[in-house]
């Protein structure tokens, strides 16, 4: 080993020793990470999958002797940390696993089974008929109580969480305990989020989800939460009392957490606007909540102010619900105030660390739960660059630093005050842009550019609009007209801002993007801003940007790319040739995977399709083709003779014909490039003949869904279940199987 590569492997573990003995819940929180990630993000048995621990054991185990400048470093309780928390990982996550012996899950074997169920209402949103206005949830949170398969069979009591999604039953209320008949069904992507609906679900330990046909309330169950949801109610109830419906249903998903008032078209504004974080009961609103606190109590001393910050958060907290992630952000807020109360000096960051751990333990599924995401990894970035955003401030600053006060006009410390707060807002809002894109286009495909300026102003109003609905709560029934004046504006403003927001947005749609290039970046720009040293972080910079630029380099792709999504019952592939800069796709089963479809196509560049061969008449070959057709240019589709009967089809093709694309029905039909439809002898199975690559797909009797690509020569398979997983998988040149 040279010496200068030794040298800067001692000082790199220099470094990482340092960040970790300056942080003393970090390393509690990499022994979790350790312990819990194998389990989660692997299918391995249990004992292969603890074996990828062990490098992160062997990472700090030099930690036992390290020296530093002659002198041994006071860090040797690193390593038992983080063994020991490894093995409190292993035994969450397994614990979590782990259901008893009358969990439903273990009773209904078969993917979709109907039955009969009664189960407790534990879904803060729920509002009951006093607030029936709002309506039910789309899907509700629910705990099984007994089930049964049909009326003549015998009442099982079972326990588990289970979600229930069902139309024209009675508005139900927390506590509400209902009767109804139904299926059990998995997650399907055509209905719902895919992947990252499937770990919500599971970071909450539902299995199921329960559609039902009817339901009615039986009984109801008194609880703290109960309580707390029923003061929320009556809260509620009193704030909106003179608002338009439209306001009502903004401020109770914006300041009390029930959204199920908000329609299609004010939630797409708000996702295009880059600004739907609005709606989440999260840190947003635990620190626009704590700020107003803290300047109404400015009067008392600093100890008091701090001392009565957590109970306020308390008393909203228990108004919303008590919801998983306001719990979250309160937890997080109430430790630093506790922290500022006793004087006691801590780091923000460690802070941050601690709360993590604490919600690993309690739910350690929950570490690939989008909310639980985006919640540390956004306020983690807010507060690191904290220092690096002020040492800018101080540049900006510098002259009148150098000013005696006296030499400082009233005018001129108003521009200076406005300048800074400027400058500030845009630096913090880009840092949250920054650590929250990443995950926004892991997960949706597409980051919004011009969303930085639109939260510059919303968050001020969000500020604007809880002072308005705090006014309206304490000021008496005969100046209330004041709050409903204040609401109405502030809402009104919220609402146009959005709009604007969304129509002239700037969005980039990129495909997918591997694990390791997201730790690269996030690790890059985290070391930019910590760093004092102004080359570091220049280099720091510099890497990111090389990232970014080689996810988004379209010189840097393979000549041809194929695609397959998860599409309802049915899996879709999109072949792309970047050569020609021109798709083909094989079935469109669902409107979700069409948007998914698109923003792949949108990232490549790509604005037309060559053709759409479909390989069956149901829905699940359909639907979704009715969205690309009327999104993009398509030339061709080819489908089997005798689907015209079906009803979805006949208007699907209606509409290609429509809009110019040529539509070509048989059994064996060849196109320009080679496309061709054959059907396997069992009933089960089909292939199709594309681009010069034969796709075949084969569902077995347990409904495992088994896909080969065959191309020059090589043979590829990949077998899922498609009722339980959602994968976008991508089979570059040479057709080798990689997930993104």
């Amino acid at each position: 080993m040279s010496i200068g590569f030794k040298k800067l492997v001692l000082s790199a573990l220099d470094y990482g020793y340092d960040i970790v003995r300056n942080n003393a819940s970090l390393p509690i929180l990499l022994g979790l990470l350790n312990g819990i990630l194998p389990l989660v993000l692997t299918s391995e048995p249990v004992i292969i999958s603890t074996l990828y621990s062990i490098p992160m054991i062997l990472l700090f185990l030099p930690s036992l002797w390290h020296r530093h400048k002659g002198k041994t470093k006071v860090i040797f309780r690193i390593f038992p940390k983080i063994v020991l928390f490894t093995i409190i990982g292993w035994l969450s996550i397994l614990n979590w696993f782990e259901r008893p012996a009358n969990h439903y899950s273990k009773i209904i074997t078969k993917q979709n089974c109907g039955g009969i169920i009664e189960a407790e209402i534990i879904d803060t949103s729920c509002v009951g008929e006093e607030l029936a206005w709002l309506g039910n949830p789309r899907i509700i949170y629910a705990r099984l109580l007994r089930l049964r398969f049909s009326e003549y069979d015998e009442w099982h009591t079972v326990t588990g969480k289970i979600m229930i999604k069902a139309k024209g039953i009675p508005i139900l209320k927390y506590g509400d305990v209902v009767k109804a008949k139904g299926v059990f069904v998995v997650p399907n992507v055509g209905s719902y989020s895919g992947k990252s609906f499937y770990n919500y679900l599971r970071a909450r330990g539902v299995y199921k989800i329960f559609e039902a046909d009817s339901a009615q309330i039986i009984n109801h169950i008194s609880s703290i939460v109960s309580h707390a949801c029923n003061f929320r109610d009556l809260v509620m109830s009193h704030v909106i009392s003179g608002l338009s419906i439209r306001t009502k249903k903004i401020v109770a998903a914006i300041f009390f957490g029930c959204k199920q008032g908000i329609g299609k078209s004010i939630k797409n504004s708000f996702l295009m606007s880059g600004t739907l974080h609005a709606f989440a009961i999260s840190g947003l609103h635990i620190g626009i909540l704590s700020t107003l606190t803290l300047m109404t109590l400015i009067f008392l001393p600093l100890r008091i102010r701090y001392a009565v910050l957590p109970i306020v958060l308390i008393l909203y907290v228990i108004t919303v619900g008590m919801r998983v992630s306001a719990i979250r952000a309160l937890l997080m807020i109430s430790i630093w105030a506790i922290h500022r109360t006793l004087f006691y000096k801590t780091s923000s960051v460690n802070i941050i660390f601690f709360t993590a751990c604490c919600v690993l333990v309690v739910s350690p599924y929950s570490v690939v739960d989008v909310g639980f995401q985006y919640s540390f990894i956004t306020v983690l970035f807010l507060i690191v660059s904290c220092e690096f955003i002020q040492r800018w401030v101080s540049v900006l600053e510098e002259e009148y630093a150098w000013k005696p006060k006296s030499y400082i006009s009233r005018w001129q410390h108003l521009k200076r005050v406005f300048r800074r707060r400027c400058f500030e807002s845009f630096s913090f809002c880009s840092v949250a842009w920054v650590a929250s894109s990443v995950l926004m286009a892991l997960y949706n495909g597409f980051y919004i550019l011009t969303s930085v300026f639109v939260n510059i102003i919303i968050i001020p109003l969000l500020m604007v609009l809880f002072f308005a609905v705090t006014v309206k709560i304490f000021l008496p029934t005969a100046l209330s007209f004041i709050g409903v004046a204040l609401i109405e504006f502030s809402v009104d403003s919220l609402l146009n801002i959005c709009q604007i927001g969304s129509v002239y947005s700037s969005v980039a749609y990129i495909g997918g993007v591997s694990l390791i290039v997201i730790i690269i970046y996030y690790f890059s720009i985290l070391f930019g801003v910590a760093t004092k040293d102004l080359f570091k972080s220049i280099t720091a910079v510099v890497i990111a940007t090389i990232v970014v630029f080689v996810v988004h380099n379209q010189f840097l792709r393979e000549s041809v790319e194929i695609f397959l999504f998860k599409g309802g019952k049915q899996p879709v592939f999109v072949i792309i040739d970047n050569n020609v800069d021109s798709a083909s796709i094989i079935n469109c089963g669902s409107f979700d995977t069409a948007m998914e479809v698109l923003g792949v196509l949108k990232s490549k560049g790509i604005h037309k399709i060559n053709e759409i061969v479909l390989a069956g008449g149901s829905i699940d070959y359909y639907k979704g083709a009715d969205y690309l057709c009327y999104k993009t240019k398509v030339d061709k589709v080819y489908v089997k003779s005798g689907y015209m009967r079906s009803r979805t089809a006949k208007f699907v093709l209606n509409n290609f014909r429509k809009n110019g694309a040529k539509v070509v029905e048989g059994l064996n039909v060849s196109g320009v490039n080679g496309g061709v439809i054959d059907v396997f002898n069992n009933k089960n199975g089909y292939k199709v003949t594309c681009c010069g690559m034969e796709f075949q797909v084969i569902t077995d009797n347990d409904g495992v869904v088994s896909v080969k690509v065959i191309g020059n020569g090589v043979r590829f398979s990949q077998s899922y279940e498609l009722s339980l997983v959602h994968e976008i998988v991508s089979l570059r040149s040479p057709f080798k199987l990689s997930k993104i």
